[in-house]
């Protein structure tokens, strides 16, 4: 895990506020015990097994006086700022905002953000490459202007980041724009909307699945899905976009295993047939018929076309292949 902590650099008085911030630490618990993430060496160290079902708490090093004090120093009253928390899934780019609008003068130093084993957001589920936690204090009301005071609503007083990854994968997709470039180098048709491309060669000897697969799709669609992400309109055409990408995903290595009769999976990550395989299964009608290594390969070689109509379940998609095709959210 790492961090990143960014205070407003333009208005005076703010550093109460932003050293509070950077007291911040978020907290695992992993079934037996509480321990700050801080003790994983950097943002590939955290055990996928440790993500998973953790418990995740932020704890701030301040009490409501020193709050208070903070909020005076920077000529505004308590009530002028809200605390925010989102989380977001660094995979396919799932948000959530774990505290809304949390006004300073009821901080607590101990934040609950998701129980052991428990009901949890989306964008906490993705124990393969890991989340994203920023906290943010912001301005909550309209100010009359005054010299060295932020006064807009919605300013951003001081944030503090919470990088955590997995050792499966420490970077998550990105879907690129579809450029003319690309459409080009591809002898791709110009209104083309999804092009899945294997980013490595072999695909599926890869170690990590952002370095195995690129990702394009249409500019346009990729700015309304990373600007829109929920209501009917991001469900029909992220759907769409997400059926033709697993499906392009299968082709691919369809076509790489009918040239490799005698491939062998073996005890290697294989992060593209990790997916695929748990991509299936997700779409079988019976989970006692689950495929295991050794039969999805078999099903992707010799008869694609039926995997290919499992990505098509509603149930696949709705856990979490839609946010392959939509991005990151834009900022305000």
């Amino acid at each position: 895990m790492s961090t990143e902590s960014s205070p407003v650099g333009n208005f005076l008085h703010l550093e109460r506020i932003s050293a509070l911030m950077e007291s911040a630490t978020l907290d695992l618990f992993d079934g037996t015990a509480w321990f700050p993430l801080t003790a994983f060496k950097n943002k590939a160290e955290c055990p996928e097994d440790v993500i998973a079902d953790a418990g995740l708490r932020l704890r701030i090093d301040a009490d409501q006086e020193l709050w208070n004090e903070a909020a005076s120093a920077a000529q505004l009253e308590p009530d002028d700022i809200r605390f925010f928390v989102i989380a977001e899934d660094t995979f396919l780019k799932e948000r959530d905002v774990l505290v809304d609008a949390w006004p300073i003068n009821e901080m607590t130093e101990v934040i609950n953000l998701a129980s052991y084993r428990q009901r949890r957001p989306r964008s906490l589920l993705n124990s393969r490459s890991g989340l994203d936690i920023e906290v943010a204090a912001v301005l909550s009301r309209e100010l009359s202007p005054l010299a060295g005071r932020p006064h807009r609503k919605g300013t951003r007083l001081a944030s503090v980041s919470f990088h955590v990854r997995s050792q499966l994968d420490a970077g998550g997709i990105n879907p690129k724009p579809l450029t003319a470039e690309v459409i080009k180098d591809n002898n791709l048709h110009s209104r083309t909307q999804l092009f899945v491309n294997a980013g490595l060669d072999p695909l599926l000897e890869a170690e990590v699945f952002s370095e195995a697969v690129e990702i394009y799709v249409n500019a346009d669609l990729l700015a309304a899905l990373a600007g829109r992400r929920s209501g009917p309109e991001y469900d029909f055409i992220g759907t769409e976009l997400a059926v033709c990408a697993c499906q392009q995903l299968v082709y691919l290595a369809a076509t790489e295993l009918a040239a490799q009769p005698n491939f062998d999976w073996g005890s290697k990550e294989r992060p593209v047939l990790a997916f695929l395989l748990e991509k299936v299964n997700d779409g079988r009608p019976r989970p006692s018929d689950a495929f295991t290594q050794d039969t999805v390969v078999d099903l992707l070689r010799n008869k694609p076309h039926v995997a290919a109509a499992y990505m098509t379940s509603m149930v696949t998609l709705a856990k979490d292949a839609i946010r392959l095709v939509s991005g990151p959210a834009q900022e305000e």
